[in-house]
């Protein structure tokens, strides 16, 4: 619901598709490390992506690894905040 909200997409018309319809193509955050950080580490980076409405906007892009007890990648956790309103504050006091 978070990210519809964000990205103006439907689950249904996200699910199963690249995450890269997010990002402005030179904005789209690196791809993992194959062995990823240590697990429970959060690596954050400002990224501009892309609303359905083609409309860009800043965010911050965090991914945190999941490993099993043996240390194992199993995935990751990605959380992105829109920065929208933090980005125009910081504007309007210049």
């Amino acid at each position: 619901d978070g990210a519809g909200r964000i990205f103006g997409y439907a689950a249904e018309e996200v699910l199963g598709r690249p995450q890269d319809l997010l990002f402005e193509p030179d904005g789209f955050p690196p791809r993992p490390e194959p062995e990823g950080p240590p697990s429970g580490r959060r690596v954050a980076v400002e990224r501009r992506c892309l609303r359905k409405d083609g409309t860009p906007f800043w965010a911050e892009v965090a991914r945190t690894a999941l490993r099993a007890g043996d240390g194992t990648l199993q995935g990751f956790v990605q959380v992105i905040h829109d920065l929208t309103e933090r980005r125009e504050a910081e504007a309007a006091l210049h």
